[in-house]
């Protein structure tokens, strides 16, 4: 299964790509296919990324919520948009699955 890797960026150091990275190696080890958007490296506008993070995560079939998402504009955006279309959505903290 793909998924794709959302949460808090915008003001934390390097973009809170230390979490992103510790939870896309959790989520591989347990046979996920990952997106993470911190490995990208963007350097354009928030909207830009949003416009980019937004194509990636409707390639996706489910959304993994890194703590903190929800003091996040951009991850509460993605959490609303996989909600609205039915993907799966798991939360950093509770047990994965297959």
């Amino acid at each position: 299964m793909k998924i794709y890797l959302s949460g808090p960026m915008t003001g934390y150091e390097n973009y809170n790509k230390k979490a992103f990275d510790k939870a896309e190696a959790v989520l591989k080890e347990a046979g996920y296919e990952v997106v993470n958007p911190a490995s990208l490296g963007l350097d354009c506008s928030w909207v830009e990324c949003m416009k980019i993070d937004i194509g990636l995560l409707v390639t996706c079939e489910a959304l993994y919520m890194l703590k903190g998402w929800r003091h996040s504009q951009g991850a509460c955006l993605e959490h609303w948009l996989a909600h609205e279309l039915g993907m799966e959505i798991l939360m950093e903290g509770c047990e994965i699955g297959r």
